[in-house]
């Protein structure tokens, strides 16, 4: 996939790309489920919140959630597009990101975004950002993202609902990680951080004691207009005079399967409103060298992971027939090894056990290759009938075997420079060389 082909912005491939994402943003810090009053702050105009709330957000899983958020940004797409002269000639390429804080309000800065570097990469062809502006703006996300995820800095991360959303300014520039780290943010640190309430329109505090109460007060002293909620533990939303009530959704789960290596799979089961069962399969990938080219990996490659080879399997599922809906993301979970999340929502549980064996086999035969993309193709061609058998479903020969979906790229490492000396990203050749960051030996390898 790719944003743009001759210099045109493809709004129907936009919407997939800022859900990935959007859902590693949130799945970094530990939630699985976010409350549909927290989602609310990404529906830009009042008119679109009933529509995406009753169509999306009664099903409760993140995937639904998500999908909500891709069709609200299919529409900001259209916008964008409309409006490019006058959204995008900025002197930098966090012109998008800034716009996305603007319609989301919500604190999303570039750092905080595990795929900050591909997010704006495939953004940087349609809008024609200078290539000079965006390799200075690649920089500064990649060394804000090693300040950021140093161990010292674990503190801030967010873990589950309790904790806050704040609107305006990055999540780690508050000195706050836990639910009683209150008591060390004091009213004239708050006040530092002005100038983002200013620009504010909501501040959504997630649980927490009387004191929350204290950083309300203080944003809306520099806001009067601000909108300010709480969210109690267990991620019920409070009501609000702008908002409806939602219901809390427990999060259900039965085993489907525990295989002894590293693969991990579970089959969700929803609540009553859900009629399809929700298949999540979790896989381990060793990832090379350590330190620094891990935040590197994590932030950049994950999000090619997560996205773009799952992604071909989505398709290719999607064509099967057995799977309406499709999700992915990656954490890396120390010990160089990075998690690799395929959610999928699948029309007949009687199909999940072959589901599970497709995905198997075919996240295998993509690791077999090393992410070189000529032998993934000749391997694909060679062992899709196997895998197709393997899988006990007929109708997964009809899968698209086109390299320009199933393609995301390749690594060509050096074991002897150990360096990674090309990356190419499928759909955007204009960047084909723009990249390239030390590694040591070795490539991507799955860890069965």
């Amino acid at each position: 996939m790719c944003v743009g082909r001759g210099g045109h912005l493809n709004v129907r491939e936009l919407p997939l790309l800022i859900r990935q994402a959007l859902s590693t943003f949130f799945k970094s810090r530990g939630l699985e489920r976010v409350p549909a009053d927290v989602l609310l702050l990404y529906l830009p105009e009042p008119s679109l919140r009933g529509f995406f709330v009753h169509q999306w957000f009664p099903v409760g899983s993140m995937h639904g959630n998500s999908s909500a958020v891709a069709h609200l940004v299919e529409h900001l797409a259209f916008e964008a597009a409309r409006r490019k002269d006058r959204l995008f000639d900025h002197e930098s390429a966090n012109a998008f990101t800034s716009y996305l804080w603007t319609r989301f309000d919500v604190a999303v800065d570039a750092a905080n975004l595990g795929s900050a570097f591909a997010f704006l990469s495939r953004l940087r062809a349609p809008f024609d950002i200078e290539m000079a502006l965006f390799e200075r703006q690649r920089d500064i996300i990649l060394q804000e993202i090693m300040e950021r995820e140093r161990p010292s800095s674990a503190a801030v991360h967010l873990r589950g609902f309790d904790q806050r959303f704040f609107c305006g300014t990055p999540f780690e520039d508050w000195p706050i990680g836990s639910s009683d780290s209150v008591s060390r943010l004091s009213l004239s640190e708050a006040s530092n951080f002005h100038s983002h309430y200013q620009t504010c329109r909501r501040l959504v505090v997630a649980t927490g004691p009387a004191d929350y109460r204290d950083v309300i007060a203080v944003a809306k002293r520099h806001n009067p207009n601000i909108d300010t909620r709480l969210l109690p533990s267990g991620g019920e939303a409070v009501p609000t005079r702008q908002t409806d009530s939602f219901e809390p959704f427990p999060p259900t789960a039965l085993n489907l399967d525990i295989s002894p290596g590293s693969d991990f799979i579970s089959l969700a089961v929803h609540d009553e409103q859900t009629v399809l069962p929700r298949l999540i399969y979790r896989a381990l990938w060793s990832l090379p060298g350590e330190g620094t080219d891990h935040l590197t990996l994590r932030n950049i490659l994950g999000e090619f992971i997560a996205s773009r080879i799952p992604g071909s399997l989505a398709l290719e599922l999607f064509e099967a027939g057995s799977v309406v809906q499709y999700d992915s993301s990656t954490e890396l979970i120390g010990g160089g090894k990075l998690l690799v999340t395929v959610e999928v929502v699948i029309r007949d549980e009687s199909k999940a056990e072959a589901t599970v064996r497709f995905i198997q086999d075919y996240l295998r035969m993509v690791s077999e290759t090393g992410l070189d993309d000529e032998a993934f193709t000749r391997l694909q061609r060679r062992q899709i009938g196997q895998l197709a058998a393997r899988s006990q479903d007929p109708s997964a020969a009809a899968v698209h075997l086109g390299t320009e979906t199933i393609l995301f790229g390749y690594l060509a490492a050096s074991t002897q420079k150990k360096r990674v000396e090309e990356m190419k990203l499928a759909g955007f050749h204009r960047l084909s060389k723009a990249m390239s960051f030390p590694l040591r030996e070795g490539a991507l390898i799955f860890a069965p």
